[in-house]
């Protein structure tokens, strides 16, 4: 019963790690990804105003 109990809160605590992980790794791609396409926004507006 004890180890049953033992590999579940084992378990729970794992998800919550990947959980934890999944946000601190996802945070900054998706930052990262929304600067991005701004700056190509911006850079495309850039380009047809001036064009070379």
């Amino acid at each position: 019963m004890s180890k049953k109990f033992d590999q579940n809160t084992y378990v729970k605590s794992i998800m919550k790690f990947l959980k934890a992980a999944a946000y601190i790794i996802l945070s900054p791609v998706i930052l990262f990804g929304f600067v991005a396409m701004l700056g190509v926004s911006a850079a495309c507006d850039f380009a047809e105003r001036k064009p070379l």
